[in-house]
C-alpha cells in the first residue's frame, strides 16, 4: 500500500468513527517519553559506538465510548531517538595519511505509530486497552562534509497493550481531563523501501514502553 492510500484509508476510518456514535466522544494530546526494551538496530555493527534506548516523542487520541457498542480508542504517536556526530570521520589526502581534517556523521530513528485498542474500564479513573499497531518506520543516516543522506523507510505491524488514568478537571458534562498512559507495544517490520539495497539477511523488531501525561477533551 502505498503512503497515498494508507492516509486515505485513516481519514476514512476516522470519518467512520465520528460519524456513527455522537453519544460519548473524548480527544486528547499528550507528551511521550519512552524506552526501547529491545530494538534489533541496535545490533548493526554501525552501532557499536551506542544503542537506541530513550525515545521521545507526543501522542493524539480520539476514543469513542460507543462504536457498534464497544469502546474503541485510536491513538496516533511520533516517537523519536538519534544522535548527533555519532561517527567521527578523519579526511586525508589521496597520497598523503596526515589528516586533513575531520567530519561527522549523525543518525537517528522516527516511528509513525497508529495504535487501534479495545478499551475496559477499571474503575471511574483507571482503564486498560489492548489491540493491534502499525507503524512507518524511518531510519536516517546523514553525514556533514559530504551531504549524503540515507533513508530508509519501513511498514510495521504489532500489538499494543495500555494502562490508562483519566482525572476531570471540571464537573459538567462536557469537560477537561488529566490524561496519563503507559504503553507497551511490539512492532515487526513487514515491508520494506529497499531501493537497491540486499535486505536479504534484515528485519526490524522494536519493543517500546512509554509513559505520557497530558490533557483531554469530553464531549
Amino acid at each position: 500500500m502505498s503512503g497515498k492510500n494508507f492516509f486515505l484509508v485513516l481519514a476514512m476510518f476516522l470519518l467512520l468513527f465520528t460519524s456513527i456514535s455522537f453519544s460519548q466522544h473524548q480527544i486528547s494530546l499528550k507528551p511521550t517519553i519512552g524506552g526501547y526494551i529491545y530494538n534489533s538496530e541496535n545490533s548493526l555493527k554501525i552501532m557499536e559506538n551506542g544503542d537506541y534506548f530513550l525515545n521521545y516523542g507526543f501522542e493524539v487520541s480520539y476514543e469513542n465510548k460507543d462504536l457498534f457498542g464497544y469502546d474503541i480508542q485510536l491513538d496516533y504517536s511520533f516517537i523519536y531517538s538519534g544522535f548527533d556526530n555519532y561517527l567521527e570521520w578523519v579526511r586525508t589526502g589521496e597520497s598523503d595519511p596526515t589528516p586533513i581534517g575531520f567530519s561527522y556523521s549523525d543518525i537517528s530513528l522516527s516511528l509513525n505509530n497508529f495504535d487501534l485498542s479495545l478499551k475496559d474500564e477499571l474503575d471511574e479513573n483507571f482503564s486498560y486497552g489492548f489491540g493491534p499497531s502499525f507503524s512507518i518506520v524511518n531510519r536516517t543516516f546523514s553525514d556533514d562534509y559530504s551531504n549524503f543522506v540515507d533513508r530508509l523507510a519501513s511498514f510495521a505491524i504489532g500489538v499494543n497493550v495500555s494502562l490508562d488514568f483519566k482525572y476531570p478537571l471540571i464537573e459538567s458534562e462536557k469537560y477537561i481531563f488529566l490524561y496519563g498512559s503507559v504503553k507497551y507495544r511490539y512492532l515487526f517490520g513487514l515491508l520494506y523501501d529497499k531501493g537497491l539495497r540486499d535486505l536479504s539477511n534484515y528485519n526490524q523488531h522494536f519493543v517500546t514502553g512509554s509513559f505520557s501525561v497530558g490533557l483531554g477533551y469530553n464531549f
